[in-house]
């Protein structure tokens, strides 16, 4: 087993041509490759390295979805730090107990999360650095900070003078500057060690900050394998944001771990429909809200055709599904639903169009996925197996064999970061019990 970045790194030499990113800027789709977006991060590593990140120093990253995320996530695992991603639609309060509680040293964040991040700047005593992304910068190109933020950063050092803050082609630089100079050593780590720690929403409370390590995640992606099989020619469709651990894992490491390509579509956008159909995925990742807007959608244009109805009512549902699959891109092969309950009838009316959809079951404290329905094997209002490498129990059920779920395996989390009060009340004997309550049958 190899770590995040170890494991990306192995698969630029597989491919270093194959798209490892495609996004839309300016009205046009920008690819890189595995090569182009290793050399990115090489760069931004060292210029992190050049900031202080060591072996186990934190470093929040804030930010809407952007290639610059991924970019950046994997630089700080290059530099052996721990990232610690933060919801980009936080408030003040949130974040300054999140900066704080973790004890990042770094944040990188985007202009719009910096509008957050400014009120709060004399409240964050232990951070240092402040990288600012300009909505204008790609990864292939330098815009030499010519951008908004440029001015963002003129103005910090100008206000906080006890604090670094660089532009994002500022770090870039300073990188290169580094590399030139010396053929760049990344620290050794192990598989052990922290990878990220990750704030939990905080519905019950302060939120915990989870922490999971190298081998939490490539041992949940190496389980979601054994049920899904992804290749280099597979295209995953990003929709949902990579601070919260299911796209994380399933959009972000799950394609790297194959040499996969990670398609970026903004699920806000009113251009959604057509940017999904232009960038044709084959696996689309979301959460039940989300498909039941597109099942709704359906139903909507079936009601108001009546050739449409017919053809629905009288046996030609999957003619119906080979349209909306022409309009996913035409080369769909499943859908992938999690993070909260799906609806039975939501789920029936995708299979009767003919298409695959998978639900599936866990926490962010199980790095995440600990069931799935199995492909071909699919029962509707479950949540399927568990994964290959994976125990779940029901502990103490009841007369209804219902009772609390727990679940064990290397997926499962070291802790909560600076919290082993209540580490110990949900970790016992290698069991994560979840505070669900589920059943198994027959």
């Amino acid at each position: 087993m190899n770590t995040i970045d170890g494991c990306f790194r192995e698969n630029v030499l597989k491919y270093p041509d194959t798209t490892a990113l495609r996004y839309y800027q300016d009205q046009v789709w920008e690819h890189i490759t595995y090569s182009e977006l290793n050399s990115a991060i090489s760069i931004i590593a060292a210029g992190l390295m050049n900031l202080g990140a060591v072996k186990g120093s934190k470093i929040a990253i804030m930010s809407e979805n952007r290639p610059e995320w991924i970019v950046s996530y994997l630089a700080v695992s290059c530099t052996s730090a721990v990232a610690v991603p933060i919801d980009a639609l936080l408030g003040e309060t949130e974040t300054q107990h999140i900066i704080n509680h973790s004890g990042a040293e770094t944040i990188i964040c985007s202009m719009r999360c910096y509008d957050v991040i400014s009120h709060i700047l004399s409240e964050l005593p232990n951070l240092k650095n402040v990288v600012i992304l300009d909505r204008n910068i790609t990864i292939r190109h330098d815009h030499k900070g010519r951008g908004e933020g440029q001015t963002v950063v003129n103005n910090g050092r100008r206000t906080n003078s006890h604090k670094t803050f660089l532009s994002y082609d500022e770090l870039r630089e300073s990188g290169m500057k580094r590399i030139e100079r010396e053929e760049i050593q990344f620290p050794e780590k192990d598989v052990t060690d922290l990878a990220s720690i990750i704030y939990t929403s905080g519905t019950t409370g302060t939120p915990k900050g989870v922490m999971l390590t190298h081998k939490n995640f490539m041992s949940n992606v190496q389980s979601i394998r054994g049920e899904i099989v992804l290749d280099n020619t597979d295209n995953i469709l990003l929709l949902l944001p990579l601070h919260h651990v299911f796209p994380f894992t399933c959009c972000f490491v799950l394609p790297f771990s194959v040499g996969a390509s990670v398609s970026f579509v903004d699920i806000l956008s009113r251009d959604r429909t057509r940017l999904i159909m232009e960038c044709q995925p084959t696996m689309m990742v979301g959460v039940p809200l989300l498909y039941s807007k597109i099942y709704r959608g359906i139903l909507r244009q079936v009601e108001a055709s009546k050739v449409k109805n017919f053809i629905f009512r009288y046996g030609g549902k999957k003619i119906i599904g080979r349209a909306l699959k022409k309009k996913l891109g035409g080369k769909l092969r499943f859908m992938v639903s999690g993070a909260a309950p799906m609806d039975p009838a939501v789920i029936e009316g995708f299979v009767g169009l003919g298409i695959s959809f998978l639900e599936g079951y866990g926490l962010t404290e199980t790095s995440p996925v600990a069931s799935v329905n199995p492909i071909g094997k699919i029962k509707i209002g479950s949540v399927g197996l568990p994964l290959q490498n994976v125990q779940v129990k029901i502990n103490d059920p009841g007369s209804d064999g219902i009772g609390e779920i727990a679940v064990k395996g290397d997926l499962v989390m070291q802790g909560y970061y600076r919290n082993p009060e209540q580490t110990s009340q949900v970790l016992r004997d290698g069991w994560f019990f979840t505070g669900d309550l589920g059943k198994t049958d027959r």
